[in-house]
């Protein structure tokens, strides 16, 4: 009986890892991004990111954590010591208001083009932080 067992978990691995494999190798052929796009966040746009970001939030409490490309769309993480004392939506008018890079950093908007460009807020989690759009003015 234990036998039947070992030998029925062993074909549903096998079954389960060779489909895995199958879409693995589908996936392979799907394009992740569009030639433009790649072209559109260069290493050099990344950095321009990184670099406005960074030199906002040198001093003080609040760190700059990086910048992740997501989907096309260009994610700058802040983690700050402890949650802002005001409802959702506002945090995110401030985030757009206030952290979201200025008109003058218009090197920075102008490599960017049309791509988003997202500021995330969070205390511990990267995932439980709250998170808004920053609109291009030069767009």
């Amino acid at each position: 009986m234990e036998k039947l067992k070992l030998l029925l978990s062993m074909l549903v691995v096998i079954v389960f890892s060779s489909q895995l494999s199958a879409c693995k190798q589908a996936s392979a052929y799907a394009p992740s991004q569009t030639p433009q796009a790649t072209e559109a966040l260069s290493k050099q746009t990344i950095s321009q990111v990184r670099n406005t970001f960074h030199a906002s939030f040198v001093y003080g409490d609040w760190r700059f954590q990086g910048v992740q490309v997501v989907k096309n769309s260009i994610n700058a993480y802040i983690q700050i010591p402890d949650q802002l004392d005001m409802a959702e939506k506002q945090q995110k008018a401030y985030i757009q208001q206030v952290i979201c890079p200025s008109a003058q950093h218009a090197q920075m908007w102008l490599s960017i083009k049309n791509h988003p460009l997202w500021v995330h807020l969070y205390t511990h989690d990267k995932r439980y932080g709250v998170y808004a759009e920053c609109t291009n003015p030069h767009a």
